[in-house]
């Protein structure tokens, strides 16, 4: 596989979010630089989001792996 090629979930990501860029840009009144600003302040607030779950069983921090 050529190293340029990402994986097929990556891929599919990407051309999912084309998709949407796509059909914004051509239905709606914003430029690409309005749309990249916006899809950048997105991504630096998704990245700093912090995941939290609950553990359906204990984690017991002492134990070696």
């Amino acid at each position: 596989m050529p190293m340029d090629v990402p994986p097929a979930p990556q891929q599919q990501f990407k051309n999912e979010v084309y998709a949407v860029l796509l059909r914004w840009w051509e239905e709606s009144d914003l430029d690409e630089t309005d749309m990249a600003e916006a899809l950048l302040e997105l991504v630096d607030e998704f990245c700093g989001e912090a995941v939290e779950f609950e553990c359906d069983f204990e984690i017991d921090e002492d134990e070696e792996e």
